[in-house]
């Protein structure tokens, strides 16, 4: 590529930023990461550091550098998959140490000064700015001028929170972040019309050669007036207006409740209590800006409004009184959905379709609740065997209903206004038959109550959650039923039984900042089931041995079940990768009626979310092997357990805006907690970490924004299905035998990111 440069032209190869301190003084000086957000010519992303790929498609497809015109590969490579080479300007370069020198004078460093070095290497350039901050400022003293007593004593009142205190730090951009925090505070105490154009800050440097006096000043508006405090006089909502059409526009029917004025044409879609508790606003308060965003994300939480649009007007500009009106636009009340998901598995012929049937009904009752129906159906295939082609087959139908707010059976305290809260009632029939072994149906139902008080909190309650499922003698085979005999704890985890209890869930999400593409969440799962059950049949049934209580003349399990999950991801530099990673901790404990706990209810490993490296359900529990789970793709992948450990981490660039790629190491297994004699090695003990599974491989994402298809690949690094001694793999690795891929080479389509 750079046989095409001009003379005279360098390519940026390496941009470089050097920050001389002064006497020691650290604190304060610019930082590297904050300094990156100053534009300067970013060099050619390159090849493991060293090839510009990307440039080189852009200037070999057709070597004068002039524009491809047309639909040919050529003209297609240069707009997808070639990038511009950054040329070296001093022009730009000048503009860079301009910003650099402006940044380090807005930090408090007013007398700095900037060196900028070029060094050339053939036909590559790298640039050096040498950043000289010398000493800082720091506020002396800070007068207060007000011009308005309430503002006078809202400032002094709030003044704790202030970084623009004596003895601080000079800074232009902590000035105006007081700015703009003094008028957030002024808006929310009822000064509408207030702007951060309203402060201004008066500068006294020559008192002292290090430090600068301040005078705080507020003007009055353009018009001369001094500031005023709004109300609120009153609220109205259009619950059904139309983007096209005029705000003043003629409505049929209004009402007015609890101080809410509603407007309407035709019939009214919702309760007037629904729209009511949505709107934080009184008719007669004083103005608060900080009710804005709430009111608005709790029309939006509804999930059956298009657009929600709260403004407020002036309506007596002599006694400072706004009215408010909340414009809503509805979606679709209906909707189908239909989706249709066809896959391929590498090992030897196996193929699977599914399809998915869903209707949503927004606001059925009139209280923008959700009811949702959907249905799912997929098979498995094997082509090719003598015994029947048909694998896996699977029938789901789930069906939900959920309201915008606590129903109890019971009266509560009234919740915080701040607190969002959803009920929801669902019920499951599932039926999966895999046709070399069984047949089971399994029916679930829950009532759940979601509430947060802040977008980074989320809580779940189920109280009720019951599950029951059944497996027909008529539909096991002889080969299950050897199975089932050969491990009885497999048997007694698929024994039919009752699952009665509770769940709680706990979710922390953190928000980006600074647009760096970080990400964090946790999430701490509790369940508790068959301690209510185990009361009541104690009570009639009297004293028996564990696993004989029942209920409906079925017996119920009993069991503790933790799960806790921690998510990172942060972007790197100012490339938009990313490198993303995870841990998981599981512990299921089984006590009182149940010896295991439920095959349902068990942690499993592998799969397209999980160890990649690893089919689904095929390691664990701990170094517990049978041999045909290294040889037969349909072996009976249910190997599950009570203690789960699982890290991932994953390495994840952009190739342009919807072509990303991807390298992952993933860990992890299942154990025992109790000793089972028929799957030695299952148990988890101190020598947990003999059967720590991993693996690694690399994948593509085809990234459209609002759905992501994602294909890994992965190779195991450490199967704990092996003798000891043969468990790490990477030595033997045999790339061309056909035979040796398919049997490791592990392929996992999916919709959407790992985690």
């Amino acid at each position: 590529m750079r046989r095409n440069l001009n003379e005279g032209e360098y390519l940026v190869w390496k941009n470089k930023i050097v920050v001389e301190e002064n006497k020691g003084l650290n604190e304060g000086l610019p930082q590297q990461e904050l300094l990156s957000d100053i534009p300067f010519q970013q060099p050619n992303r390159r090849l493991l550091g060293v090839w510009a790929l990307r440039a080189w498609f852009q200037r070999e497809v057709r070597g004068d550098g002039t524009e491809i015109q047309g639909k040919s590969l050529r003209s297609w490579i240069k707009r997808s998959i070639g990038e511009v080479p950054v040329i070296l300007d001093p022009t730009l370069t000048e503009r860079t140490s301009l910003a650099f020198q402006q940044y380090m004078y807005n930090a408090g460093f007013l007398d700095n000064s900037i060196e900028v070095k070029t060094d050339t290497m053939g036909k590559r350039a790298k640039v050096t700015y040498i950043l000289k901050p010398n000493e800082p400022y720091y506020i002396g003293n800070v007068e207060i001028n007000a011009n308005n007593p309430i503002l006078d004593s809202i400032i002094r009142r709030h003044q704790r929170d202030s970084k623009v205190l004596p003895g601080a730090r000079f800074s232009i951009d902590e000035l105006d972040r007081e700015r703009r925090r003094l008028s957030s505070i002024f808006r929310d105490e009822g000064f509408y019309a207030f702007s951060p154009d309203y402060i201004r800050f008066t500068l006294d440097s020559f008192s002292d050669v290090s430090s600068i006096n301040l005078e705080l000043q507020i003007t009055n508006q353009v018009n001369g007036e001094g500031h005023a405090i709004w109300t609120v006089d009153s609220i109205e909502v259009y619950p059904d207006y139309r983007v096209q059409q005029r705000s003043d526009t003629a409505v049929s029917h209004q009402r007015n409740y609890k101080g809410l004025s509603i407007f309407w044409n035709g019939k009214l879609r919702y309760r007037p209590m629904l729209l009511r508790q949505a709107v934080f606003y009184d008719a007669g308060d004083k103005f608060k800006a900080s009710l804005y965003d709430p009111t608005v994300q709790r029309f939006a939480s509804y999930g059956t409004f298009r657009f929600i649009d709260l403004k407020f007007n002036v309506l007596d500009t002599a006694k400072h009184k706004l009215i408010g009106r909340v414009y809503l636009t509805e979606g679709k009340h209906q909707s189908l959905d239909l989706d249709i998901e066809i896959n391929h598995r590498i090992e030897p012929g196996l193929s699977g379709v599914s399809t998915s049937v869903g209707y949503t009904n927004r606001n059925l009752f009139r209280l923008a609740d959700i009811f949702q129906i959907k249905n799912i159906a997929g098979v498995d295939a094997e082509f090719g065997r003598i015994d029947g082609a048909l694998n896996n087959a699977d029938f789901v139908i789930d069906i939900s209903e959920a309201f915008p707010k606590a129903i109890l059976p019971f009266a509560i305290k009234p919740l915080n206004r701040n607190t969002r809260i959803r009920t929801t009632f669902s019920t499951r029939y599932k039926f999966e038959q895999r046709f070399r072994f069984y047949r089971l149906h399994t029916i679930s139902a829950s009532v759940a109550y979601e509430w947060s008080k802040s977008k980074k909190i989320l809580h779940t309650l189920r109280p009720i959650q019951l599950n029951v499922f059944y497996l027909p003698d008529a539909f096991r085979t002889a080969e299950f039923e050897d199975k089932l005999l050969q491990f009885p704890s497999l048997a007694r985890s698929f024994q039919e039984s009752l699952i009665a209890g509770s769940n709680y869930t706990f979710l922390w999400t953190g928000i980006p900042r600074n647009n760096n593409l970080n990400i964090e969440s946790f999430r701490f799962d509790a369940q508790m089931a068959g301690n209510l059950v185990s009361g009541f049949t104690r009570i009639i049934q009297g004293k028996r041995e564990r696993g004989d209580y029942t209920i409906f003349g079925r017996p119920y399990a009993q069991y503790l079940r933790f799960e806790v999950e921690g998510k990172y991801a942060r972007g790197i530099g100012r490339t938009k990768a990313q490198l993303a990673s995870r841990a998981l901790i599981g512990v299921g404990i089984p006590f009182g009626n149940s010896s295991i706990i439920p095959f349902i209810s068990q942690f499993y490993v592998g799969g397209a979310n999980s160890i990649r490296a690893f089919k689904l359900r095929s390691i664990g529990p701990g170094t517990y092997s049978d041999s045909l789970t290294l040889t037969d793709p349909t072996y009976f992948f249910d190997q599950s357990g009570d203690v789960k450990l699982e890290a991932n981490i994953e390495l994840r660039w952009s190739m342009n805006s919807w072509i990303k790629w991807a390298l992952f190491y993933d860990l992890g297994n299942v154990w025992l907690y109790n000793r089972d004699e028929a799957r030695p090695g299952g148990q988890f003990n101190k020598d947990f970490y003999r059967g720590i599974a991993m693996g690694w491989g690399g994948g593509i994402r085809l990234d459209f924004e609002y759905f992501v298809i994602r294909l890994d690949v992965g190779l195991p690094v450490h199967d704990p299905r092996y003798d000891q001694g043969e468990r790490w793999r990477v030595g033997t690795y045999q790339w061309r035998d056909r035979a040796w891929r398919q049997q490791n080479l592990v392929f996992n389509l999916a919709i959407g990111y790992p985690f």
